[in-house]
């Protein structure tokens, strides 16, 4: 086996990744502060709060 992801492989993790950015982003305030995350990763989550849902895929 040559450890290649198929297409379909691609499109469902990418489908997570989409859908845990989804659910961070309603995160209050304060869930927010208790995050395990850098403060980084706590800045682009606030600033993806402001984008369209169609935006966040590009």
């Amino acid at each position: 086996m040559t450890g290649k992801i198929s297409k379909s492989e691609m499109k469902r993790r990418f489908k997570q990744v989409e859908e845990a950015a989804a659910e961070l982003a309603l995160l209050s305030d304060n869930d927010l502060k208790k995050l395990p995350a850098s403060d980084l990763v706590k800045e682009e989550i606030v600033a993806c709060r402001s984008v369209k849902a169609g935006a966040r895929k590009r």
